[in-house]
Parts: structure tokens; C-alpha cells; sequence
């Protein structure tokens, strides 16, 4: 029932059956929690066991070690310089790798699985799962990011899955529905032509009205240039 704090500068803050054997090991509280080896951390909950200077933050029956981070849940495991954000029964084996939700697997290197049944086994890969009959979802690649919705993915309102169905039933269409496509196509290729033949028409005539402008600005400076020699005749007249 008592805590024990066995290694050097070990601390236990309290709680039942806690041990902090690592040197500079802490445990704050909880149930027997065993920090094993060197910096380790515990910060409560109940049955977590952690080594090789990784952190639990909390929550029940979590494993965390080489530098892993579990933050809380149950039965959640991380490994090497891994993280498990929380939920339940995440494993997170690869260095960087990141899990949260239910039942995760980040196994490769920087990979990122969040979800339900999610499986990122491509280095630099994530999977975001959310099958509604919770059924594994794979990541398809390294450097890729996976996608299972069955319900859709949305982007500001619109279900992204829907429209590039859409588009494929579109190509899929019988002759007839096609004939309307092109027909579609056609009609507003002539509008698009039509506007087209109207601006340039526009365009030309305010053309012909600025070369005109510039015509006649030449004019009056031609005129007050001879004004000025006429000016400047005036003037030597007078001087004299």
C-alpha cells in the first residue's frame, strides 16, 4: 500500500502502491504507476507503466518508452520519441508518430493516425479514419494522406465526395445526356464569343476617340508654340 521513490531524487507526490525507481523519476499520484527508468514521469491515473525517460500524463493501464508520450486514455501505448494524444487502446511504434482515438496504429516513421481503426504503416504518412462500421483504414502511401469517411468529407459545407461523383457519373452519362453536355458546351461557347465580339467593338471605338484626343492635342500645341514665337516678337519690338 505505501509508495516508494528508490532512485536518486526520485519523487512520489502520493496516491497507493506507487513506485518512481529511475533516478530524478517523478510520480505526482494515482495507483500503482511505476515510473522504471531515469526522467521518467507519471502523472496520475491508475496501472501506467513507463521507462527510458518517457511521460504519462494520466489515464489507466497506458505504456510509454523511449521518450514516448502518452497524454491520457486506457491501454495506450507509445514508443520511441512517439505520442499518443489519447482515447483508447492507440498504439503509436514509430519515431515522431502521432495517435489519437480508438483503437490507432502509427507504425512508421512521422506518420499520423487519428480516428477509429486507423492504420499509418507509410513513413510520413497520415490516415484519418472514421468508418461508421469501424473496419481498418490503411494508409496508400508514404508522404499521402488517407481519407475514410463514409458519411463524406466536407469543405466549407460541400461533401468533396459528392461532387467528384458527380463528375464521374457525368463521364459515365448515356449518349443522349451526353449530346446535352455538348450542347451546353456549344451555347456557351457562342455567348462567350458573342460578348468577346462586343468588347472589341468597344474597345475600338474608344480607340478612334483617343487617337483623335491625341490629334488634337498636337494641334493646340503646334498653336501655342506659334503663339509664343509671335509672344516673343511682341516683346523684342517693344524692347526696341
Amino acid at each position: 500500500m505505501c509508495n516508494r521513490a528508490d532512485g536518486d531524487y526520485s519523487t512520489v507526490g502520493g496516491g497507493l502502491t506507487n513506485t518512481a525507481g529511475g533516478h530524478y523519476s517523478s510520480i505526482i499520484g494515482g495507483a500503482t504507476n511505476t515510473a522504471v527508468d531515469d526522467d521518467d514521469f507519471i502523472g496520475g491515473g491508475i496501472n501506467n507503466n513507463n521507462a527510458a525517460g518517457s511521460v504519462i500524463a494520466g489515464g489507466e493501464s497506458n505504456t510509454a518508452t523511449g521518450l514516448g508520450v502518452v497524454l491520457g486514455g486506457a491501454d495506450n501505448t507509445a514508443l520511441s520519441l512517439a505520442t499518443v494524444l489519447g482515447g483508447m487502446e492507440n498504439t503509436a511504434l514509430g519515431a515522431y508518430s502521432v495517435c489519437g482515438g480508438m483503437a490507432n496504429t502509427a507504425s512508421a516513421t512521422a506518420t499520423t493516425a487519428v480516428g477509429t481503426q486507423g492504420v499509418a504503416s507509410d513513413a510520413v504518412s497520415t490516415v484519418l479514419a472514421f468508418n461508421s462500421d469501424s473496419s481498418a483504414c490503411v494508409s496508400e502511401a508514404g508522404q499521402a494522406l488517407t481519407i475514410c469517411a463514409d458519411n463524406g468529407v466536407f469543405i466549407n459545407g460541400v461533401d468533396i465526395d459528392d461532387f467528384y461523383s458527380r463528375r464521374r457519373r457525368l463521364h459515365a452519362t448515356d449518349g443522349d445526356d451526353l449530346r446535352h453536355a455538348e450542347r451546353l458546351v456549344s451555347d456557351h461557347a457562342a455567348d462567350a464569343d458573342a460578348d468577346t465580339n462586343t468588347v472589341m467593338k468597344f474597345v475600338d471605338q474608344h480607340s478612334k476617340q483617343l487617337r483623335n484626343l491625341e490629334a488634337s492635342t498636337d494641334t493646340m500645341r503646334s498653336k501655342v508654340a506659334g503663339l509664343r514665337v509671335e509672344l516673343d516678337t511682341l516683346a523684342a519690338r517693344v524692347t526696341a
